[in-house]
């Protein structure tokens, strides 16, 4: 007791130190959760989402001169897509000059969809020949956190087997975080 009372001053003074380092401690550990659980978070949206694209797409004809492209899309996600747009557009103008497809509220994983655009005979003998690369694709979806995604790809002149089947390039996919 006798110690205590002759070194007050100095007990007040180290408890004050501890307790302070402490305290710096204690919010420095609570700065790097933070950061942590914000890093875990953006890597489980990262993996919990939809991830929309063009599967493949072919050319059809039915032998009269009436020619339709079939358009596979699907879902590799893990998640569900929602309110999903689909739109084509010619390369060669501003891609606001579009033709919509029928849109779906949800698509779920591992979903495919396809989708049918009739072409003249003459927009196929262009694309035929490798004059015109005019043929883009574009997808619009939201995710299940409400992050607005747009995806869009390419389709160029065909490869040619028993069917025509485009080959797909530039494939992007930008998300915005809500």
């Amino acid at each position: 007791m006798k110690f205590i009372k002759n070194n007050k001053e100095i007990i007040e003074a180290v408890s004050s130190v501890i307790v302070a380092f402490f305290t710096i401690f204690t919010f420095y550990s609570w700065r790097t959760s933070v950061a942590m659980l914000d890093q875990q978070t953006r890597a489980d949206i990262a993996q919990n989402r939809p991830y929309l694209s063009v599967d493949g797409a072919v050319l059809g004809s039915n032998g009269k001169g009436d020619y339709t492209v079939i358009i596979s899309i699907k879902n590799r996600g893990r998640t569900p897509a929602y309110e999903v747009k689909f739109s084509d557009y010619n390369l060669s103008q501003p891609i606001t000059n579009t033709s919509s497809y029928p849109s779906q509220d949800y698509m779920g994983p591992d979903q495919s969809v396809s989708l049918k655009s009739e072409w003249s005979l003459e927009k196929v003998k262009q694309f035929i020949s490798g004059s015109k690369d005019f043929y883009g694709f574009k997808i619009e979806y939201s995710d299940h956190f409400g992050n607005k995604c747009v995806f869009t790809s390419e389709l160029h002149t065909f490869i040619p087997n028993n069917n025509y089947e485009f080959s797909i390039k530039n494939q992007h996919e930008t998300c915005a975080e809500k």
